[in-house]
């Protein structure tokens, strides 16, 4: 998901269709389609739990593991740039500003939720 979301920022950017991208790459077999989908970044009470573990225990044994690091990097930057998004799609400051969203659930939704609750945003 980080590497497909850093894609997106490249292709925004180039003016690329990242779900075109993501399609072609998927059709790879040794990668597949699965996890090529762009989002709020991975979230879930066990992912971000299990890749902590696997840095400390890295660091524990002196590996620097710089693509995991990376990956969490990535991750933490992508609420914010979603808000970026947002402000630049509605042209102005956007805090204590009230936002309805609507959304189809899924486990990573909670990341955004509290992401937004925290810019005291209204969740609908």
């Amino acid at each position: 998901i980080a590497f497909i979301n850093e894609v997106a920022n490249i292709c925004e950017k180039v003016g690329a269709d990242v779900e075109e991208l993501s399609y072609g790459v998927g059709l790879d077999s040794r990668i597949g389609r699965k996890f090529l989908k762009t989002g709020p970044g991975f979230g879930g009470s066990c992912f971000p739990k299990d890749i902590s573990a696997l840095l400390n225990l890295a660091n524990k044994h002196e590996e620097e593991f710089l693509l995991l690091r990376a990956v969490v990097e990535a991750n933490k930057r992508r609420p914010h740039e979603m808000i970026e998004k947002i402000s630049s799609i509605l042209g102005e400051d956007l805090r204590n500003k009230k936002i309805a969203l609507w959304l189809f659930f899924r486990l990573w939704l909670c990341k955004i939720y509290l992401f937004l609750r925290a810019y005291r945003f209204l969740i609908i």
